[in-house]
């Protein structure tokens, strides 16, 4: 089926999202591994949309399409709260991009170690969610 090989391909891309995040994180480029851990989350979480047969909303706010998911029946609440700050995830598709603000502090300048420990690990918890919802397990 189509729509099965597509949300294969948003997962794999998910999957390969992580492991630049974790890498970002160990070079010490914590913008990169925000931004990388968002993209993670946000494929793995369209991916589950896929899956249902539902065409993705062109957006970046993970509670946003985490929230169409538990509408929809494919994710429990309580799943969605034991799935970390998603909300801040979110802001990593700017903050980690441009600076912002006074505009004289980088994103790599202002983004603490546990900040990025914080993001790697939800957009892991994401994609493992994402994993077992299309059944699969993983690279």
């Amino acid at each position: 089926m189509i729509a099965d090989r597509r949300a294969t391909a948003w997962l794999r891309q998910a999957e390969r999202d992580l492991a630049h995040a974790r890498r970002s994180a160990e070079l010490g480029d914590p913008e990169w591994a925000c931004n990388a851990a968002q993209q993670c989350a946000e494929k793995a979480l369209k991916a589950a949309l896929i899956d249902q047969g539902t065409r993705p909303p062109s957006v970046h706010d993970l509670m946003a399409l985490a929230r169409r998911l538990v509408q929809s029946g494919v994710m429990e609440a309580g799943t969605l709260a034991s799935l970390g700050d998603l909300s801040a995830l979110t802001e990593y598709s700017i903050t980690a991009r441009y600076p912002l603000g006074d505009g004289l502090t980088a994103p790599g300048d202002a983004i603490s170690p546990r900040r990025v420990d914080e993001a790697v690990e939800t957009a892991g918890r994401v994609l493992d969610w994402a994993r077992a919802v299309l059944g699969e397990t993983g690279a």
